[in-house]
């Protein structure tokens, strides 16, 4: 579900139309915003440990003082 849809649900009924154009680019726009935000906190929320970091990983390296030595291979 988008959630310009959940925020379109949110609004008291009798007194907004979800469907008004102006309500709707309001809706759409915030929408978006949240749907952005929602798909990058996931890779925020693998990034709490070192198992699920991913692109997280050259940090979590840098806060453990890892460093790779040039000799090793994998």
């Amino acid at each position: 579900m988008r959630h310009s849809d959940l925020l379109a649900a949110l609004l008291p009924p009798v007194s907004y139309q979800p469907k008004a154009p102006r309500i709707r680019a309001e809706l759409n726009a915030e929408g978006r915003m949240f749907d952005a935000l929602y798909s990058g906190i996931k890779g925020i929320t693998g990034g709490v440990t070192p198992f699920y970091a991913e692109n997280l990983l050259p940090d979590w390296e840098r806060v453990l003082g890892l460093t790779a030595d040039a000799t090793d291979t994998y």
